[in-house]
């Protein structure tokens, strides 16, 4: 057998890739860029630390990070049409389909 057919017998024996099952997401929030108010904290995936708010200040009044959240925190998108743009954008390019909720798109 020359090299050539080994070669082309080898890469032949490998299993192609399968293509990934669709995830399907029963929890995505859609919420608009501001929704922790004018400077959100960046959001960490896996959360090593949660941010901690004081309940006597409303949910999102005083809410701070009690240290570093992670060693590579996700910047937060800027506008409406960014949160929308990056999100399709990670949703395709992972296989998946969410069940959405939100706010009302007039408030």
């Amino acid at each position: 057998m020359s090299l050539l057919a080994i070669r082309a017998f080898a890469a032949g024996a490998q299993p192609a890739a399968a293509p990934s099952q669709p995830i399907i997401d029963m929890h995505l929030h859609a919420r608009p860029a501001k929704y922790v108010g004018d400077n959100p904290f960046p959001m960490c995936a896996p959360f090593d630390l949660y941010p901690r708010g004081d309940p006597k200040h409303g949910i999102y009044e005083g809410m701070e990070w009690n240290g570093t959240p992670c060693a590579n925190p996700i910047p937060v998108a800027a506008t409406d049409d960014a949160v929308l743009r990056e999100t399709i954008t990670e949703l395709e390019k992972n296989n998946i389909f969410g069940v959405v909720s939100g706010d009302d798109a007039g408030n």
